[in-house]
């Protein structure tokens, strides 16, 4: 404690603006409940899943031109796979989502005092994610049709879902750092990048394999690569920019 130019008592947090106590422990709280339930649906789906989940791990680490177990009949299979995958896609979306959620209320401050403002910030990026992953779907679905065989295109489509499912798998333990842990936020965030920037090489590597690109055509391939993965994150920041300061006015109208 300090004292002030007319006696008064001055504590070293005045002036401090950042988010209260109370408020990210609620911020806590909604995570813990999503990421739990998260948690125990994906349990239920492992359990139910299990060979196709474990071709996935397969299907994500290797490239082999053969039929997929992911289409080997057990059941009700075209439900079964499409709920599989359903669900793996959106855990990974939503792990995206809250980890989004988590580098908006470190860095830009976003709106934290109630319930419906943390909700808010989850369901934002949310909204945003999908839309770019469905985005990247249609031109993916494109360039397969103009430029490539059906069944290569059909293979390379098999192996990018089961990257992605798998990619949100290893979010899990980063989402929980993030959150409730004392790990500092830059660790985190080069930590998201490195599983990201990880996946995408995966990718890289999975694509020169199936479409079987010669050296003379690796060159281009990687320029075009980087077209189409720069371009849409591209796109991914503006939209992440105009919720930003749309977030920023909303806030404004509510103090």
């Amino acid at each position: 404690m300090e004292r002030g130019a007319g006696g008064e008592r001055l504590s070293v947090m005045d002036g401090y603006t950042g988010i209260q106590i109370g408020e990210y422990q609620l911020v806590k709280d909604v995570v813990f409940a999503i990421l739990l339930l998260l948690f125990l649906a994906f349990a239920l789906i492992f359990n139910s899943h299990f060979r196709q989940f474990s071709k996935m791990i397969k299907n994500a680490t290797h490239v082999k031109q053969r039929q997929s177990l992911f289409e080997v009949t057990f059941g009700n299979i075209k439900e079964s796979r499409k709920l599989f995958h359903v669900f793996m896609l959106f855990q990974t979306i939503l792990l995206c989502s809250l980890f989004a959620c988590y580098a908006g209320i470190t860095y830009l401050h976003l709106p934290t005092a109630s319930l419906n403002a943390i909700l808010l910030s989850i369901a934002a990026p949310l909204s945003v994610i999908i839309l770019f992953y469905f985005f990247k779907q249609g031109f993916y679905a494109l360039f397969g049709n103009t430029f490539a065989q059906q069944e290569q295109a059909e293979l390379w489509r098999i192996n990018y879902i089961a990257t992605m499912e798998l990619w949100g798998v290893a979010l899990y333990p980063l989402v929980v750092l993030s959150f409730f842990s004392n790990t500092k936020p830059i660790i985190c965030i080069l930590a998201f990048a490195f599983l990201y920037i990880l996946s995408r090489l995966v990718l890289f590597h999975k694509s020169v394999k199936i479409f079987q690109i010669k050296k003379d055509g690796l060159l281009f391939f990687f320029l075009y690569l980087c077209a189409q993965e720069l371009i849409p994150l591209f796109i991914l920041y503006r939209g992440i920019e105009y919720l930003y300061n749309y977030f920023i006015e909303v806030s404004i109208l509510w103090s």
